[in-house]
C-alpha cells in the first residue's frame, strides 16, 4: 500500500505521506475489529434517551487487557521499603466527584493499604482535632489489584467505568457506609501528577515513619509521553484533533513545582524563625502552643492531612532534581493514535523512545562522562 500511495502523492501533493496514512488506516481498522488480548470489538449503544439515530455509541470492553494483565503480572501488588522494595502509585479519577484518586502499594501507617480522598473529616469535638479519614476511602489490604491498574487508564468515552467498592464518611452516623464509585483514567484530570508523588511521600515519612524533620530526598523523573511542542501547527480536522488530545495530556506541572518549592522554602524559613525565637529566649512551650493551634481554614483543604501549623512546619520537604524527558513529535502521529497496534508502529515508537532519552542525555551530560558509562557508542 506505501509504495502505490507513494506514486498517487505525485498528483496530489496535499496528500499525507504513505507512514502517516499506514497509521490512520490501520488505527481505524484497531476501531471497527479490536485488538486481541487488548480490548473487544466495539459494542454499539443506542441512544435510549433522544431516541437519536445518528448519536451512535461505540464502547470497548477492557476485559481481555485486564486477562492479559493478570497473565502476566503478579497481583495483588504489595511493596515495602523495609523489603527494598519500589513503591507503584496509580492514578485514577473519581467519575462522580472529579478528583484525582492514589493507588499505593505501599502502606499506610496504620497497616493497612487504603486510598483517601475528598474532604477531610476531623472529630471538631475533640479538642485536639484528631483526623478520623478523608471522605471517601478505597480499601485494597492486599494489595493493587489489576482493577486498579484498569481504572487508571480507562479512557473515556469509549471505554467503560471501572466500578470498585468504596466507604463513604457519613455525617449523620458518624461512621463509614459502603458505597460504588466509578472511576476513569487519571491522565484527564493530571497526566504527570508530579504533585501528588511528593505528597504521597511525605505521607509516608511524615504521617507513617514519625519523620519530623528534613524528609529524605525525593528526586523526580518524568517522562512526558504526549510532546508539549509542533513544528508546524495543523489545519487538516485529523492533524487538529491529535493536537487537542496532545495539548490535553501533555505536562501540566510546571505550576505544581513552584508551588511545592515554595512551600519547601517557607518550611525552611519558618524553621529558622523558631531557631532565633528560642535563641532570644522564647519559651518552648509558647511556640508548641502555636504551632498545636488549629488551622482556621482546615475545612477547604481538599487531599490534604492536616489540622494544626505543625502538620506544615514539620516534615521538611526535600526535593531534589525533576527531570523532564520530552517526547519529540512525531511526524507521523494521528489523532487514533492509542489504536495502532501494528508491530511496525511499536517498533518505530521503542526506537523513538530511546532517541529521545538519548537526546536528553546528550545535552546533559559531557561525551567523556557517556564514553565512561559505556554510551557514547550507543549514542
Amino acid at each position: 500500500m506505501t509504495q502505490w500511495w507513494d506514486n498517487y502523492r505525485k498528483f496530489f501533493t496535499n496528500l499525507a505521506d504513505a507512514e502517516t496514512t499506514r497509521r490512520y488506516y490501520s488505527s481505524k481498522e484497531f476501531t471497527a475489529t479490536g485488538v486481541s488480548k487488548v480490548f473487544s470489538h466495539p459494542q454499539m449503544v443506542a441512544d435510549n434517551r433522544f431516541f437519536d439515530m445518528f448519536n451512535v455509541w461505540y464502547r470497548y470492553d477492557s476485559k481481555p487487557l485486564k486477562e492479559s494483565l493478570e497473565k502476566f503480572a503478579k497481583f495483588p501488588i504489595a511493596t515495602s521499603r523495609e523489603d527494598n522494595q519500589p513503591r507503584l502509585l496509580l492514578v485514577a479519577t473519581d467519575v462522580g466527584e472529579g478528583m484525582p484518586v492514589v493507588f499505593d502499594s505501599y502502606e499506610k501507617e496504620d497497616g493497612g493499604r487504603h486510598s483517601g480522598y475528598g474532604k477531610l473529616i476531623v472529630d471538631e469535638n475533640n479538642k485536639k482535632n484528631s483526623i478520623i479519614g478523608f471522605e471517601h476511602v478505597i480499601r485494597y489490604d492486599d494489595g493493587i489489584t489489576a482493577d486498579q491498574v484498569i481504572a487508571s487508564a480507562s479512557v473515556p468515552v469509549n471505554y467503560d467505568y471501572v466500578k470498585m467498592d468504596a466507604e463513604r464518611y457519613d455525617s449523620n452516623t458518624k461512621r463509614y457506609e459502603k458505597e460504588e464509585r466509578f472511576f476513569w483514567d487519571g491522565g484527564i484530570l493530571i497526566n504527570t501528577p508530579l504533585m501528588q508523588v511528593i505528597i504521597a511521600q511525605r505521607q509516608y515519612w511524615y504521617y507513617g515513619k514519625g519523620v519530623k524533620g528534613i524528609l529524605p530526598k525525593l528526586d523526580v523523573v518524568q517522562i512526558n509521553l504526549n510532546p508539549a511542542r509542533v513544528n508546524t501547527v495543523p489545519f487538516d480536522y485529523d492533524g487538529v484533533k491529535n493536537r487537542v488530545s496532545d495539548i490535553v495530556f501533555a505536562d501540566r506541572t510546571k505550576n505544581d513545582e513552584t508551588i511545592l518549592l515554595f512551600l519547601q522554602s517557607f518550611q525552611e524559613m519558618t524553621k529558622k524563625l523558631i531557631n532565633m525565637s528560642i535563641e532570644q529566649g522564647i519559651k518552648q512551650e509558647v511556640i508548641d502552643k502555636m504551632l498545636d493551634a488549629p488551622l482556621p481554614m482546615q475545612h477547604r483543604f481538599v487531599g490534604a492531612m492536616a489540622t494544626k501549623y505543625r502538620d506544615f512546619v514539620e516534615g521538611e520537604l526535600n526535593i531534589g532534581e525533576i527531570i523532564r524527558i520530552e517526547r519529540e513529535h512525531d511526524d507521523y502521529a494521528v489523532s487514533n493514535k492509542v489504536f495502532d497496534f501494528t508491530s511496525n508502529t511499536i517498533k518505530r515508537l521503542i526506537q523513538n523512545g530511546y532517541d529521545d532519552m538519548f537526546d536528553y542525555l546528550k545535552t546533559r551530560f559531557s561525551s567523556e562522562y557517556l564514553k565512561k558509562i559505556g554510551m557514547l557508542t550507543t549514542i
